[in-house]
């Protein structure tokens, strides 16, 4: 009996294989055929890249670009510059190679921007920096102005600030380098930046409403808490001396007055402007806790 089952049970094992064999086979011709027409999708794909590659390839054809640039002509050549206090870190080169670079993008001198402005790159370095200082000029096109302090510390007649000022923020008196921006008078403005800053976007609405070129400043300028105090709306002023930005993370919340960030302005080069905040820094009341006159600025950071 048991002689007559075996052939049974081996028809059963065969046709088990033959199943797994047959399902097999199906998979694979399925994963194929998904293969083909996913690669196909793929390479219709990476053409239609490679099309539009092209396309933007020849948009700025050398020969074209060269003819737009030649017929934009620039409405000013905007100072742009930074201030270096030390050779504490050799990333500097580095930051100030970025932030041309980010410049130059955001310029009339990059055929896909927008921008109606030139530039030209300046470096306000202290004596103690000098040392260090020349590859912005050779390598990276800075023209280097080497300036000290403009003041002496010791002629500053608040105590308090004669005594402090030095150990204030990461560069102490020397910080008051970013003043000498103010003197750069071949310019009609001027834009001093951190080095650990970028631009990101043409700032034509800015330099147009200062220039007062053609623009309602009161319609393309945002300002923050245009609502006063007093109720009164706030507006643009018909002449625009300076930028500026708050500093939020360097006060508490709350705090009723807060300071500028110096990483970011832009200003009228006016040497008599310049002058004044020496005389403000040399002269002017500065109380611990209270700032200048009393009223609340001054005393933070730097």
């Amino acid at each position: 009996m048991s002689s007559q089952h075996r052939p049974s049970g081996g028809n059963k094992s065969k046709k088990t294989k033959n199943f797994f064999v047959i399902f097999f086979l199906s998979f694979c011709a399925v994963y194929a055929v998904i293969s083909i027409y996913c690669l196909d999708k793929i390479n219709n794909h990476h053409e239609s890249l490679f099309a539009r590659g092209i396309a933007n390839f020849a948009a700025v054809d050398p020969v074209a670009a060269a003819t737009q640039k030649a017929t934009r002509q620039p409405k000013a050549t905007i100072a742009y510059a930074i201030s270096l206090t030390s050779c504490s870190s050799s990333a500097l080169l580095d930051g100030a190679a970025v932030l041309k670079h980010s410049i130059h993008k955001n310029s009339i001198r990059n055929v896909t921007s927008t921008s109606l402005y030139d530039y030209k790159m300046y470096a306000i370095v202290h004596p103690n920096a000098a040392k260090c200082s020349q590859p912005l000029q050779t390598h990276l096109g800075y023209q280097v102005l080497v300036r000290d302090t403009p003041f002496n510390v010791s002629d500053i007649s608040s105590q308090f600030l004669r005594e402090t000022v030095v150990k204030r923020g990461c560069c102490g008196e020397k910080e008051f380098i970013k003043l000498w921006v103010y003197t750069l008078e071949l310019h009609s403005i001027a834009v001093h930046l951190d080095l650990d800053t970028i631009v990101l976007h043409p700032m034509d609405e800015l330099f147009d409403s200062m220039l007062s070129i053609s623009v309602d400043s009161n319609a393309v300028l945002p300002i923050m808490k245009r609502e006063m105090l007093t109720g009164a709306v706030q507006v643009v002023p018909s002449t625009i001396h300076a930028y500026f930005t708050r500093d939020y993370v360097m006060t508490p919340p709350g705090t009723k007055h807060l300071p500028v960030q110096g990483g970011f302005l832009i200003v009228r080069p006016n040497r008599t402007a310049f002058e004044e905040y020496i005389e403000v820094v040399l002269h002017h009341e500065f109380v611990h806790g209270r700032g200048w006159g009393r009223s609340g600025y001054g005393g933070f950071y730097g």
